[in-house]
């Protein structure tokens, strides 16, 4: 695949729609989604290291998306990382019972 180019496969599982969308960027970025898929696709420019000048490249919506949310994802993990957790487990669903 070239770069900015992306597929999409749209599954269903309990009538519930899920988006897997692939997209080249510098490395294949693979996303899977409920709530957005590739459409409607948007031109943006971005540097390329090859011709050391910005090129414009095709972005899937999910893609747009995620980058919109993603410092709000960030923020929550860095105030779980403040919390003290008063007994160590390395099963994550122990951890998430003695935080609450």
């Amino acid at each position: 695949m070239e770069r900015g180019h992306s597929m999409e496969f749209v599954g269903n599982y309990n009538d519930v729609e899920i988006s897997v969308t692939a997209w080249k960027y510098n490395k294949t970025v693979i996303m899977a989604s409920t709530f957005a898929g590739e459409k409607p696709l948007e031109k943006v420019m971005r540097y390329d290291k090859k011709t050391k000048n910005r090129v414009e490249i095709i972005r899937p919506h999910v893609i747009k998306e995620y980058n919109k949310h993603m410092g709000d994802v960030d923020l929550l993990d860095s105030i779980i990382a403040l919390q003290k957790i008063l007994m160590r487990s390395k099963k994550w669903y122990m951890r998430v019972f003695f935080i609450c």
